[in-house]
């Protein structure tokens, strides 16, 4: 009897948290579907699961999840390559810092954010979470 191998989405996969949840994940032998918005660190994930032997179990998948097709985009490469979806780990965020590199430094204030930037917070935080839950997205 085959094992049936788990598939999990992580999205913000390529930086920091991401990038560790999707080695454990790799390690654990569960295929992964990373997604980012930046094609380089992108790249760089993907080099470190060759690096780990585990190639063939990661697709990256470089998309901004502020688009309104990202879910059914992300959902319809990962099933193509791998023929199922078991997990989602909503990983990915911005903070102050993609406002205000500096903030660190300077805290922003809640009334120095543009309503632009106020949209992309959300956007990314909770809009995007909410689509990966609609029951008319593609499972």
């Amino acid at each position: 009897m085959t094992e049936i191998r788990r598939v999990a989405i992580v999205t913000g996969a390529a930086g920091g948290i991401g990038r560790a949840i999707v080695r454990g994940l790799l390690a654990a032998g569960v295929r992964v579907a990373g997604v980012d918005r930046d094609r380089q660190p992108l790249q760089a994930l993907a080099a470190s699961a060759r690096e780990q032997g585990k190639a063939d179990d990661l697709l990256t998948i470089q998309t901004d999840l502020t688009n309104d097709s990202a879910v059914e985009e992300i959902t319809k490469a990962t099933r193509s390559r791998f023929g199922r979806i078991d997990i989602l780990v909503n990983n990915a965020g911005i903070g102050p810092g993609s406002i205000r590199p500096d903030s660190w430094q300077r805290p922003l204030k809640f009334w120095e954010i543009t309503p632009d930037q106020w949209r992309l917070f959300v956007a990314v935080h909770t809009t995007a979470l909410w689509r990966s839950r609609m029951p008319s997205c593609p499972r």
